[in-house]
């Protein structure tokens, strides 16, 4: 793991496990809820994705939850190429075999740790901790390939083949949904933690943005780059804005 991100992972989660103490001491204000739904739009370091989100009130602060992700995941050493020699060719990223996307389903348990009633400008301060099921989904590249006759210049879709295609004969990146039917996944587990700030007005309503960390960790080497190292753990640091209702 990175040092700089190993750090950032071990000072992020001794600070939310002290702060957490702080959420026994906190009065309950969602007793007369009994469930919560939510719908996120995630950045995050090496992509995008959605959110959604169901909770149920155990009493007190703590909420539980389950929550499905559905994410892209880029490799760190993904750089953008174009072919100098054609001016209208189309942007790809030379040594990538396998767009990878992430499904995520867990379950986890969120605390208040500090009540709008307890503060001035009305924010809800909370902290989660989920876990469970990442599936990787591999889709293979597919490339403008270009090939040379006697008399002019044909151009052919082909999937992405590092041995016999180089940079003076790709063209571009085919279309996003060419290699669709030859989806492979990758089974994993997934960690995450983070902290809410919920700004709505209204205490049935949902406005919060959430940040955190993922650790998604699959079985085997997700094979997305060509001749260099690929890995089986991604690090993630993320963004969640979410809207939603209480019931």
């Amino acid at each position: 793991m990175n040092p700089l991100r190993k750090t950032i992972v071990t000072a992020f989660s001794l600070i939310t496990f002290f702060l957490t103490g702080n959420a026994q001491n906190q009065l309950p204000t969602h007793q007369y809820f009994n469930k919560h739904n939510t719908y996120g739009f995630i950045l995050h370091s090496d992509g995008w994705g959605v959110n959604f989100r169901k909770g149920y009130y155990g009493g007190g602060v703590r909420k539980i939850h389950g929550e499905f992700d559905l994410v892209s995941l880029k490799h760190p050493k993904e750089m953008k190429y174009f072919n100098p020699a054609y001016p209208d060719a189309k942007g790809y990223v030379f040594g990538k075999m396998n767009g990878l996307s992430v499904f995520r389903a867990g379950f986890g348990m969120q605390d208040v740790l500090y009540t709008k009633a307890r503060r001035a400008n009305g924010v809800e301060i909370n902290y989660h901790f989920t876990g469970g099921f990442s599936c990787g989904l591999m889709k293979p590249v597919y490339l403008y390939i270009i090939y040379y006759t006697s008399s002019e210049a044909i151009i052919v879709e082909e999937k992405y083949d590092p041995t016999v295609h180089y940079p003076d004969n790709i063209f571009g990146r085919a279309p996003t949904t060419k290699g669709l039917s030859e989806i492979k996944f990758k089974p994993g587990i997934y960690l995450k933690s983070g902290m809410g700030f919920d700004y709505a007005a209204f205490s049935d309503e949902i406005r919060c943005l959430e940040t955190g960390f993922v650790l998604d960790y699959y079985f085997s080497e997700v094979p997305v780059m060509a001749m260099i190292n690929n890995k089986s753990l991604y690090i993630t640091f993320y963004l969640n804005f979410q809207i939603g209702s209480r019931k």
